[in-house]
């Protein structure tokens, strides 16, 4: 397994190496403030350990969009959003719950949510 991202990683599915993109959620860029900090959350929960991955779609760069099942039975969605290490992406996700998780973060100003002035990655991008 190889973790690209907060929200990207490469898991080995019979022999065969799989891009995921982590389905509901997007982290900070690798070179936007927290895309460390995102990366490493993500690297800790997944990296050595086996993951259950429920793919949902592919998306335009060929990645699997999926939830990612934590060896504990997590799902890495939730916790990115819950500690702050992502954005509920609401343009691709209909979960509400997941918009809860992330108002409970940010009022505990957990991660990304204890800097004010945290820019989403979508706007980051452009």
């Amino acid at each position: 397994m190889a973790v690209h991202d907060g929200d990207t990683i490469t898991v080995l599915r019979n022999g065969e190496e799989v891009k995921i993109r982590v389905a509901e959620v997007d982290c900070p860029e690798r070179g936007q403030p927290y895309g460390k900090e995102a990366t490493r959350l993500t690297t800790l929960w997944c990296l050595g350990q086996e993951v259950g991955i429920i793919p949902e779609t592919l998306d335009r760069y060929g990645r699997t969009v999926a939830h990612v099942e934590l060896a504990d039975g997590r799902d890495l969605t939730r916790e990115l959003i819950l500690s702050g290490g992502g954005w509920w992406y609401r343009k691709y996700s209909t979960d509400a719950t997941l918009a809860q998780a992330q108002a409970e973060a940010r009022a505990a100003h957990r991660g990304l949510w204890s800097d004010g002035g945290a820019v989403a990655p979508w706007e980051w991008r452009e």
